[in-house]
């Protein structure tokens, strides 16, 4: 009577699949019948988390915002307008990666970076020099206010209305150094349950030759703050 000798049949299998790279073997013998008593397999090929992928908390996600565009604004006034907000949850860190300004008259239609002079920061031809574009942190809870928009007739200080306090890597700027479209990158960083929000100011003396209608766009990558990744990409990325 011939006998199936299984423990050879398990070392075959076993042996077969070292041989490919599909297990490794850790083999524990058991006294006194010397058994095999167990093989861990760890497979050569990569896999993927248990958790999605598109769910890791250490993977980037593109944040953008614009509020879209003003409109004409009243000739005769100061305003202070609201463009753009980035929301930066707790727990997390905004890389900004571009700023995006837009200016142009409603009335004309004359853009003031126009193809002409794409690009250049300043235009000699037309009263725009006195426009200045602000970035303020503030801070966020989870909900969203209104946007600000205030006008006013001669304000004796207007950076004193403004919410929140000057973003550190880029309090306020002059100048259509970042025209919309022409994809001019930036890097600069949003802490935990801040908002970055972009504000410009029109005094009544930009308002006396054009109808001026701004509006301007931010975009931004968020990622925990918690994993190593961050803490690479805010060198790396900024």
């Amino acid at each position: 009577m011939s006998f199936r000798n299984t423990f050879q049949e398990d070392t075959d299998v076993l042996r077969n699949g070292a041989a490919r790279g599909l297990v490794n073997l850790r083999i524990c013998w058991q006294a006194p019948n010397m058994k095999l008593a167990r093989a861990i397999s760890g497979s050569t090929v990569p896999r993927a988390h248990i958790q999605n992928l598109d769910q890791n908390t250490q993977a980037l996600r593109t944040q953008y915002n614009t509020l879209g565009r003003t409109g004409a604004l009243a000739a005769g006034q100061d305003h202070i307008c609201e463009l753009a907000r980035i929301y930066v949850p707790a727990g997390n860190i905004a890389h900004v990666e571009f700023i995006e300004q837009y200016l142009a008259d409603v009335n004309g239609m004359f853009y003031a970076s126009s193809s002409g002079f794409w690009g250049m920061p300043y235009n000699e031809t037309v009263n725009m020099n006195g426009i200045n574009w602000h970035f303020r942190l503030d801070y966020y809870n989870g909900q969203i206010a209104p946007a600000f928009n205030y006008a006013g007739i001669a304000i004796p200080d207007y950076r004193s209305l403004l919410p929140g306090y000057g973003w550190p890597d880029l309090p306020e700027l002059n100048g259509l150094w970042f025209p919309a479209g022409l994809r001019k990158q930036f890097r600069g960083t949003v802490p935990a349950q801040k908002q970055l929000r972009m504000f410009v100011y029109v005094p009544a003396a930009a308002l006396t030759v054009y109808s001026w209608n701004v509006a301007g766009r931010l975009e931004a990558r968020l990622q925990s703050e918690l994993c190593i990744e961050a803490r690479a990409n805010t060198r790396l990325l900024n």
